[in-house]
């Protein structure tokens, strides 16, 4: 595998120069978008990601999916549909899972397969599949294919994927944006804000949650703010076993969070109809209770019909309760 890590260029063609990929701007984007613009990029592909999630774009996605998928995967559906006169073909990885024994949620897995079947007009597609809990037979797989659409020679799209993605998730998990040691540190009060990556990371599905805490004068720490290793080994009561890996980083991040005295409250924001958080917001509020300093703790449930307005209140309730 070694020689794959060689600075090997890509030999371009007519076809490879003029190929557009759309990456939608939902779901994992929030976390590895810049990984997959990077490996499209290295092998000469030009590359258009989605606008920012609109309304325009979540009543696309409504209209196409079936009403018992969750809210993120709406939004991805319209910013799939916002994508197909702007591109040639669109990319939507297959997250199975990106570490051992932890797996990503039955939708996330088969995301390529719901949206290719239930968005119309019809459109092609690229995939490439992670499961690296089982090793990179199905990647490598996936890998041929593309390098067969793009007409290149497989081991230059290895060796990107190599360089560009796998290496980066890992170096990605290792290190965290700010660090626990400096966490502790910090002595403005804070809001610790739960949930996964594409629902904190979309301002316009999070309803800009962030701005607005930040707008009271707290401090906001998430899942991010923390190091693999920590969020792993407080993810209570699934530390070192197998679980969904977005459950591991909230449930972790919950009960470190719960011990830091300057974090005033824990916000968890989940789509409707998510069956991980069902089971994730569950421990955590069971845990919480059980704590001698309890803390403030609200679960804030969204999908396509939640109001601006009474979430706005629903916030400033919360944190006057925190101030008294």
């Amino acid at each position: 595998m070694n020689n794959l890590f060689h600075n090997i260029k890509p030999q371009k063609t007519e076809k490879t120069k003029s190929l557009t990929v759309g990456i939608p701007r939902a779901f994992c984007y929030h976390q590895h978008g810049r990984l997959w613009e990077n490996f499209f990029t290295m092998l000469g592909c030009n590359v258009v990601v989605s606008s920012c999630t609109n309304q325009h774009i979540i009543d696309l996605g409504v209209k196409n999916i079936s009403s018992e998928a969750c809210l993120p995967v709406k939004v991805m559906a319209g910013h799939v549909l916002s994508l197909i006169d702007k591109s040639d073909v669109i990319f939507i990885p297959r997250y199975v899972t990106t570490d051992k024994n932890e797996f990503t949620c039955p939708e996330i897995c088969s995301l390529p397969d719901m949206i290719k079947l239930s968005v119309k007009p019809k459109f092609e597609m690229m995939e490439i599949a992670l499961d690296l809990h089982h090793g990179l037979e199905k990647t490598e797989q996936s890998l041929t294919h593309v390098a067969k659409r793009l007409e290149l020679d497989e081991s230059i799209v290895r060796s990107a994927f190599l360089k560009a993605v796998k290496n980066r998730l890992r170096s990605d998990m290792e290190t965290a944006t700010m660090g626990t040691t400096t966490l502790e540190a910090v002595k403005t009060p804070t809001i610790a804000l739960l949930g996964h990556p594409y629902m904190i990371g979309d301002g316009y599905i999070s309803m800009d949650i962030t701005s607005k805490l930040k707008s009271h004068g707290y401090k906001v720490v998430t899942p991010s703010n923390l190091d693999y290793s920590t969020k792993r080994e407080n993810a209570y009561p699934y530390e070192g076993r197998i679980f969904y890996g977005a459950g591991l980083e909230n449930l972790g991040s919950a009960f470190y969070f719960a011990r830091q005295q300057n974090i005033k409250g824990i916000i968890f924001l989940t789509p409707f109809a998510c069956g991980v958080d069902s089971l994730v917001t569950e421990f955590i509020e069971r845990h919480l209770k059980t704590i001698k300093n309890v803390i403030p703790y609200m679960k804030i449930t969204i999908d396509e019909h939640t109001g601006e307005a009474g979430f706005d209140t629903r916030i400033e309730a919360f944190l006057d309760m925190i101030g008294e």
